[in-house]
């Protein structure tokens, strides 16, 4: 029997600000959350008496997210709204994502929103597209 956990059922949410309200907002119809693909940065502590290369490794730098979805409209989805929120007045927003299984596992992260976009082709839906830049770091429990 597998252990691994399903993404179906991943919950995206927004918190309401300030920072810190605890007043959370789902954001509707999130199909693809990928990984924020962060690294940190190599330190060259090199000196004349190393027998060869040395590093250390800076602060950690998590990324960002591509964030896709079906846009519902303006007005439509209070989650959706306030990342557009976020987008305009370029302020800092915490968002929470917990994972399907059972409710149990939660990453919380602060990021700001670097871009907000539509998609619209004929025969299609309306797509919705923001990018999160992750500042800070993150809790995962």
């Amino acid at each position: 029997m597998s252990l691994a956990i399903k993404s179906q059922g991943t919950l995206l949410e927004i918190e309401q600000l300030p920072i810190g309200s605890g007043s959370w907002v789902g954001i509707s119809e999130v199909q693809s959350i990928p990984g924020g693909g962060g690294s940190s940065p190599e330190i060259d502590v090199t000196h004349l008496r190393s027998t060869g290369k040395e590093y250390l490794l800076g602060l950690p730098d998590y990324g960002s997210h591509q964030i896709t979805g079906n846009y519902l409209g303006a007005g439509v989805d209070a989650g959706q709204g306030l990342v557009r929120s976020r987008y305009l007045d370029q302020a800092p927003a915490q968002f929470r994502m917990t994972l399907a299984d059972v409710g149990t596992t939660q990453m919380t992260f602060t990021a700001l929103v670097q871009s907000f976009d539509l998609s619209v082709t004929p025969d299609s839906k309306v797509d919705l597209s923001f990018t999160l830049r992750r500042t800070g770091s993150d809790t995962l429990a």
